[in-house]
């Protein structure tokens, strides 16, 4: 209801998906980009549901965490 940190990260996450399938995300809600992507990575699918967690707890905490998983993946390698 209020906006915190991991309103931001929702909002990357939201729009990571737009970049990656060219749709809008369904609003307040997990996005999965391969389900609209089949050539979105499971990798880059986690991202994503991640940082659009309904639950704060599940989300990612700091955008840094997000740059680290990014950079952890293979196809920033």
């Amino acid at each position: 209801g209020q906006a915190c940190t991991q309103s931001d990260l929702y909002s990357f996450g939201a729009t990571l998906f737009f970049l990656l399938t060219g749709k809008e995300p369904t609003p307040i809600a997990v996005s999965r980009p391969a389900a609209a992507n089949s050539k979105v990575s499971q990798v880059l699918d986690g991202i994503v549901s991640k940082a659009t967690s309904i639950s704060l707890a599940e989300r990612y905490q700091s955008a840094t965490d997000i740059l680290t998983e990014l950079l952890q993946t293979k196809e920033y390698q």
